[in-house]
């Protein structure tokens, strides 16, 4: 047993980061574009390229990709979420006007992946559960049948 947990330690948290891809988060270069802040484990960028080509180069990016969706951002942008196997989540696209156009990149987080698992585990348990009452109590009126129709017979 002992050696099966070893198994799982060294897969888990040392083989995970050497397998682990770097930041591939599309970003069109402009020779202006400049990280302004890591903070949050988001990427902040600011660029001077119109908010139109910006939508022309990500359309481009991922056109033949149907884990991206598309949505509009109340503040005059719009928002790409991955549903795939990328090392991102979001990419929030805005035009802040005076300040060029704000592009934030935000990656995979561990603790999200481990809360929908964590949730999703719950959520099965509890319709097991549910599944396993309702077995019980059919099972306890077939008894209760079997042993009328014995008791007539």
């Amino acid at each position: 047993m002992k050696k099966i947990y070893f198994i799982i330690f060294v897969s888990l948290f040392i083989c995970n980061p050497l397998f682990a891809r770097g930041n591939g988060f599309p970003v069109p270069k402009d020779g202006q574009s400049i990280p302004v802040s890591d903070s949050d484990d988001h990427a902040y960028l600011y660029t001077s390229i119109s908010l139109s080509d910006i939508e022309v180069f990500y359309q481009h990016e991922f056109q033949d990709d149907d884990t991206i969706n598309w949505r509009k951002s109340d503040d005059n942008g719009f928002i790409i979420d991955d549903w795939g196997n990328r090392d991102w989540h979001k990419i929030t696209v805005i035009d802040n006007g005076k300040d060029g156009i704000q592009i934030t990149v935000q990656p995979d987080k561990w603790t999200w992946i481990i809360g929908t698992l964590v949730i999703r585990f719950i959520g099965v348990l509890i319709v097991l559960s549910i599944l396993m009452f309702f077995i019980y109590v059919s099972g306890s009126i077939f008894k209760l049948t079997a042993k009328a129709k014995k008791a007539d017979a």
